[in-house]
């Protein structure tokens, strides 16, 4: 079984949940409890330059947090191995729920109202729908 240890924990993966143009999010478990462990690649990205990729992510979590977008909760980091460990938010994907027709004009009014709180701090978000999770009528 694949381990990643962080911060003296030891975290086992479940299962690749995906790769985006920051990292690979890994399924982990630590005890009985589960969590998404991130961790950065250094993969060029022709359309995103990064300076400090690690540093980058926890100010955009922070950046989010700060102006009201439910984000999960940043649980743990280690910036020597450019590694997150975040909150598992245990829901649907967002193209999950088109694929299965269950797509709810609430959470488009979510990701709207999102969006009217990046734009009014003049920040970015990243819309791929595999960015958002619906967990008890909720978006993420």
């Amino acid at each position: 079984m694949e381990q990643f240890v962080v911060n003296n924990k030891t975290y086992n993966v479940i299962k690749l949940l995906g790769r985006g143009k920051g990292g690979y999010s890994y399924l982990v478990k630590l005890n009985n409890d589960l969590f998404v462990l991130k961790k950065l690649h250094h993969e060029p990205c022709s359309y995103y330059e990064f300076s400090n990729k690690f540093q980058s992510e926890v100010n955009a979590y922070k950046k989010l947090k700060e102006i009201g977008v439910r984000v999960p909760q940043l649980v743990d980091s280690d910036e020597a191995n450019d590694i997150l460990i975040k909150e598992y938010i245990d829901g649907s994907l967002i193209n999950e729920l088109v694929l299965l027709d269950q797509m709810k004009d609430e959470y488009i009014d979510q990701i709207k109202y999102f969006a009217s709180l990046c734009k009014k701090h003049s920040y970015n978000l990243d819309y791929f729908s595999t960015n958002f999770v619906v967990k008890d009528e909720l978006i993420y």
